[in-house]
């Protein structure tokens, strides 16, 4: 197992891609620490994985406050020890330009502010953001220009991504962003449910690969950036569509 001996702490981890991340990180050996706010269905995860025979815990976290994003990373290291991992998927229905900021742009930045201190402290480690297509190119206006808030912010945890790789390259962190197609969580219910679910990502999305990707599709992706299997990998955008932003 490659993340043997290795703690990792995963935002979002009570649904979707989050929990896709948090269970592929333990079925690779890492010790896994899910933060979320969803208190319900985080311990539904964390059974899950500990039925599997991984080790995980919850930690109650909302991630439009700083103070929570800060006190579920020194959780972490209380119960642990340490943190080697950091990945920051969250995501929710929201059309308020200030509060989708708030999720998107401020979240992932205070999780880097407060995390890369402690991945430092391990002798390097990964940090990985989950973005979107839309952290590489422009979405479809739905509305006002409220409604920007989702890709803008997405193409700003893409500039952080990259900032953040130079800065803390020389101290052995490699920091990259996860940018899903679309991928089969709550905020898709109702595509890929609908009867014609597969005529829509085949004819209308136009996905070569014929199919909607599953959470553990984006959670493969990031144990192999937190293993050292992805040793010289930083400051990039894995794209993980089933090759949609290939034509």
């Amino acid at each position: 197992m490659r993340q043997q001996g290795k703690v990792a702490l995963v935002y979002g981890a009570a649904s979707g891609i989050g929990a896709g991340s948090a269970k592929a990180l333990a079925a690779d050996g890492a010790v896994v620490v899910c933060a979320d706010l969803d208190e319900v269905r985080g311990a539904e995860v964390v059974a899950g994985i500990n039925a599997q025979g991984g080790t995980a815990s919850f930690v109650a976290c909302d991630f439009m406050s700083e103070e929570s994003i800060a006190a579920a990373i020194a959780h972490t290291v209380e119960l642990h020890g340490g943190i080697d991992t950091i990945v920051t998927s969250v995501g929710a229905p929201i059309r308020d330009w200030q509060r989708g900021v708030d999720l998107y742009l401020k979240g992932p930045y205070y999780a880097s502010r407060h995390g890369l201190p402690e991945l430092e402290k391990r002798g390097g480690g990964s940090l990985i953001h989950i973005g979107s297509l839309s952290s590489i190119r422009g979405a479809p206006l739905a509305g006002d220009v409220d409604g920007t808030a989702y890709p803008v912010s997405k193409h700003g945890v893409y500039g952080l991504t990259k900032t953040l790789a130079i800065a803390y390259g020389p101290k052995n962190i490699r920091v990259n962003i996860v940018c899903p197609g679309y991928i089969k969580t709550e905020l898709t219910r109702s595509l890929y449910e609908a009867p014609d679910s597969d005529r829509y990502v085949k004819e209308t999305l136009r996905v070569p690969l014929g199919r909607w990707g599953e959470p553990e599709d984006i959670g493969n992706a990031v144990a192999f950036l937190s293993s050292d299997d992805s040793s010289f990998i930083s400051g990039q955008a894995i794209v993980v569509d089933g090759g949609q932003t290939a034509r």
